[in-house]
């Protein structure tokens, strides 16, 4: 069954966003997905011509819209974030690879999700949209909390409700028996980074979501590594040059698990829990409950090494 998909993404800091991408349009090539549109949820003024530059090398063409908004944590050392912007492989892929939108040509995020979502609405849902996000959230929030447009009468709630089947987002850190704390050198991590970049958007969309939630947390992404197989690739494929020359070839899996979950579903190599109702408290750190009618899920690994073996295939074929 061909899966309908919108790509939101951070992509231009860590490359798991285009080993995500890459993952989408293997799919799209092998019939699995159509790749309806992508979407930027940061102010890095380079994931704009990244993402179109990958959807370029894979003749895959579609609208890139962008956030016109700064999340709330990239306004914490603003100068020093946009230098560091500059040292990412966002920009590698800007400077060397054609793309045509830019952060400056693209549209607001909002009127592109509006747009597609309206040109969706249907009651099957097999022919609803999953919009894959993979960043931080401002632009879930600010397409629930749209009002009705040339788009569509609906306001954001019920667009959503009636065009997409599930968001399937990669976020929130669960302290557990097989990941008590993760420390990256000196700092400890408490609050997952794609919820703590925008935590009010985070916390709106877990509350008011209209259809259902499956969230690839920080534990699988961290314990499967891949790109061992994309990263031979020729370096004519941005997201292979990217994962060569700014990470050694291998990476976390936290995006991909997202996307491929959103495509293949469980696929035997994913497991899904029973209802849940996901919290953010105002640091960003996530909690659970359960709840038979919850509509929060998480995803786990049945095995990491027969994930890390689907994973990199999917990349590449």
């Amino acid at each position: 069954m061909k899966r309908k998909i919108i790509f939101d993404t951070d992509l231009g800091g860590d490359i798991d966003d285009g080993g995500a991408l890459s993952i989408i349009h293997q799919a799209v090539n092998n019939g699995y997905a159509e790749l309806l549109a992508c979407t930027s949820s940061t102010s890095n003024p380079y994931s704009v011509s990244a993402i179109d530059a990958i959807n370029e090398y894979y003749k895959h063409k579609v609208e890139v819209g962008t956030t016109k908004l700064i999340p709330e944590g990239e306004t914490i050392n603003r100068d020093e974030y946009l230098k560091n912007c500059d040292t990412w492989y966002g920009k590698y892929i800007n400077d060397n690879y054609h793309h045509t939108y830019t952060k400056d040509n693209a549209r607001d995020a909002i009127k592109v999700l509006r747009e597609v979502l309206s040109k969706n609405i249907t009651t099957d849902d097999n022919e609803k949209v999953t919009i894959i996000v993979v960043g931080t959230i401002i632009n879930i929030e600010g397409l629930l909390k749209s009002e009705p447009d040339e788009y569509s009468s609906l306001n954001g709630i019920e667009l959503v409700k009636n065009s997409v089947k599930e968001f399937s987002l990669m976020g929130c850190f669960f302290p557990s028996e097989e990941l008590k704390d993760v420390w990256f050198g000196d700092f400890h991590m408490e609050a997952e980074n794609n919820i703590v970049q925008d935590i009010s958007s985070a916390k709106y969309t877990f509350k008011n979501s209209s259809v259902p939630i499956v969230v690839s947390h920080f534990t699988p992404g961290m314990m499967t590594i891949t790109g061992e197989l994309i990263s031979k690739e020729s370096d004519d494929n941005p997201v292979s040059a990217s994962y060569n020359k700014f990470f050694n070839g291998l990476r976390q899996s936290w995006d991909p698990i997202s996307a491929y979950y959103a495509i293949y579903g469980l696929n035997n190599v994913l497991t899904i829990s029973e209802p849940l109702t996901i919290s953010i408290d105002d640091k960003g750190i996530s909690t659970y409950k359960n709840n038979k009618s919850g509509t929060h899920y998480l995803l786990y690994a049945k095995s990491y090494e027969e994930l890390k073996n689907e994973l990199n295939i999917k990349m590449v074929k």
